[in-house]
């Protein structure tokens, strides 16, 4: 489960960077640190998925939550960059998504405390993430519209 979940978010990550256009050309220096900082991240994924996945402890929760929590924030990070460094926002910018991962690891953490065999569970709140996105999406092109 650990592992099919861990591998659904790599996918998540890889899609948002391939989805991202017209990067500039030469990259801040903050844009190489946030993407350094996020590859980083990436690579304590086995390790972070192997312990959740071996250990029905809260601390494996908390190591996996914690590296979803950076990941998130880095990818976060590396898009406000390009968009400063651009001069301009970019219109799906994935971080409802992100906000998303973010609260699922950290109800995720909570619920360790108190049933850690069930708390990777919730994690499959990010499969509601693309609606949810969506919905904030309409409702921000109906405010803008009035």
């Amino acid at each position: 489960m650990a592992y099919l979940i861990t591998f659904f978010v790599l996918v998540s990550f890889w899609f948002g960077r391939a989805k991202e256009t017209g990067e500039p050309e030469m990259s801040s220096a903050a844009y190489a640190w946030a993407v350094l900082l996020h590859l980083l991240s990436v690579t304590f994924l086995p390790f972070s998925m192997l312990a959740v996945g071996r250990y029905d402890l809260p601390a494996a929760v908390w190591i996996y939550g914690a590296n979803m929590i950076l990941l998130a924030l880095t990818a976060i990070a590396i898009s406000l960059i390009a968009e400063r460094d651009r001069g301009r926002a970019r219109v799906q910018n994935g971080r409802v998504e992100l906000g998303i991962l973010i609260v699922s690891a950290v109800l995720s953490i909570i619920t360790s405390l108190f049933a850690p065999d069930s708390a990777m569970l919730l994690y499959l709140l990010n499969l509601a993430s693309p609606f949810v996105a969506r919905a904030i999406s309409t409702l921000a092109g109906a405010e803008a519209g009035l």
